[in-house]
Formats: C-alpha cells, sequence, structure tokens
C-alpha cells in the first residue's frame, strides 16, 4: 500500500486487452516479433528469445516485449495511458490508509514514441501492489472495476466498466496460458483448480539508474478460472537467490497462499486431477 514499483510485464495483458476492446486485433492476430527486437526512438527493446510471427495469445503467454509494443502502436497516442488512469493506476485506491502511495503516470503532454512503448510493457509509470490488484479485478469481475475497500462497513465506491465482457472473456484464456506448459508461471497452478495471471520481473531503480543485479519480481493471478472470485498480487522486492524471475520466486508463493485459500473459502474444485484407481483394486 505504501510502496511504489514499476510493475513490468503485468501491465501488458491491459494493453492486449485495450487492443481488443477498440477492435485492433483478435486472439489470432498474427504479430510478427523477428528477430526478437526492436528499435524505437534509437533505443533498443528485445525479448528473451526470437519468437518469430506468433499471435496475440502467444505475445502474452511467452511475455513478448516486441509483440506488446507493436499492439501499442496500433493505438493513438494516449489511449492506453488513458485506460490505465481509467484502472485506477498511479492514483490513491482512497482506501484510508495511512500513507498509501499514490503513484504516477506518465505525462500525457509529453508522450513519445519510447514512452508509449514502454508504458506497453510495464516500465514508466510507478504503482503501489493494492493499485494492481484492484486493476486485476476487471478480469474476474467481466471488465467492471469494484475498487477495493479495507472495511465492510460505510458506502461502497461505485463501480465503473472498463472492459467490454466479451473482451474480459478473450483475456482470460490468455491469463490461464501463462501458467500452463510453455507459459512463464507453471509454478503457479494451486492442486485441482484451473489458475491464470501475469509474470513480471523488472529491473530495480535505484538512485535514478536501473541496477544490473536488483529485480522486483511479481505475479499477479486469478482463482479459480471458471469462476473467478480472488484476486492475488504477489511481489518480491529485490529476492536474493539466483533465481531473480517472477515465475520463479512470486508464482510459487501465488500458488502456496491461493491454496490455502480454496481451502479456507471451501470453494470447489473446477478441474479433475484424481488419480483414477485401477479396476479391481480397493
Amino acid at each position: 500500500v505504501m510502496d511504489l514499483i514499476e510493475p513490468g510485464s503485468p501491465i501488458k495483458p491491459f494493453t492486449v486487452a485495450t487492443a481488443i476492446d477498440l477492435g485492433l486485433v483478435q486472439p489470432e492476430t498474427l504479430i510478427d516479433t523477428a528477430p526478437g527486437r526492436i528499435r524505437v526512438q534509437g533505443n533498443v527493446v528485445s525479448d528473451v528469445s526470437n519468437y518469430g510471427e506468433i499471435d496475440v495469445k502467444t505475445v502474452v503467454a511467452k511475455s513478448s516485449n516486441v509483440g506488446t509494443v507493436k499492439i501499442e502502436a496500433m493505438m493513438d497516442s494516449t489511449t492506453l495511458r488513458d485506460r490505465l488512469a481509467q484502472l485506477g493506476l498511479g492514483r490513491s485506491t482512497a482506501t484510508g490508509f495511512p500513507g498509501e502511495a499514490e503513484g504516477k503516470l506518465p505525462n500525457t503532454a509529453v508522450l513519445g514514441a519510447m514512452d508509449r512503448a514502454a508504458l506497453s510493457f510495464g516500465y514508466g509509470l510507478n504503482i503501489s501492489v493494492i493499485q494492481l490488484a484492484q486493476a486485476y479485478s476487471v478480469f474476474a469481475n467481466d471488465g467492471v472495476l469494484q475498487p477495493v475497500t479495507l472495511l465492510a462497513e460505510g458506502l461502497t465506491p461505485r463501480p465503473t466498466r472498463i472492459f467490454k465482457s466479451e473482451t474480459v472473456a478473450q483475456i482470460l484464456p490468455m491469463l490461464e496460458a501463462v501458467t500452463e506448459q510453455g507459459g512463464t508461471a507453471t509454478k503457479a497452478r494451486v492442486g485441482l483448480y484451473r489458475v491464470g495471471g501475469k509474470t513480471g520481473t523488472t529491473m530495480k531503480l535505484v538512485s535514478g539508474s536501473y541496477a544490473s543485479q536488483q529485480y522486483v519480481s511479481s505475479f499477479v493471478g486469478l482463482a479459480p478460472m471458471s469462476k473467478p472470485r480472488f484476486v492475488m498480487a504477489v511481489v518480491v522486492d529485490d529476492p536474493r537467490s539466483q533465481d531473480y524471475y517472477g515465475g520463479q520466486v512470486a508464482a510459487p508463493v501465488f500458488a502456496d497462499v491461493m491454496d490455502d485459500v480454496m481451502r479456507i473459502y471451501d470453494i470447489a474444485p473446477d478441474q479433475s486431477e484424481m488419480p483414477v484407481l485401477a479396476q479391481g483394486v480397493r
């Protein structure tokens, strides 16, 4: 609530959802990410690998920076920034918690090509983890943002529709694919439940520049995917092991805690992984 981060890749689903909402792409739309890097205003944006021509679903599953930049470039210059503002990013959630940080989105008046590119994959903005969790609730709530509260008493903030329900229906399978084989967060999986979400690994900003070996690692996820009820945002500040990617250090925390949540709230499993006994064995 009180600390600010550059969220990185958890912003990518919002970039893709905005493009789908505007009718610019569909999940099957092909994006050419070869040769695994793109130059924007003299800066090189790279992927971990050269994924070549991939569809929008794979852009999310593989967390392609190049693909995300190309998708954002289809929009008007301030469209994504405005949509992120509607999601409450860079603005206090008004929970009333003492010392809650507001954060900051880039100024719309000075959004250059690199500013837009960086924003598309989660750099160039400062937000709190509770803002990120609140924003992801739109994927669990049919595209409607229900502002967070810490207490059940008092007035309930008015919900706001951010994305079309049809858009969310297309995004949910992409988030689930992130946790499946070939995605970046297989360690987020929870027993008999389908889960989805997005990993993030950003370089930490220290004294005005990015530290080469300090990271903020994250995973933001939903469960159960058959009918999402819970959103959880996990952020590990400067992990000290050799593993530092969000899928390695934050996703397992999500899995452990969400497994307890499913049990405590007695949520019915939405997939069956129970072993089938051989006939005649008791």
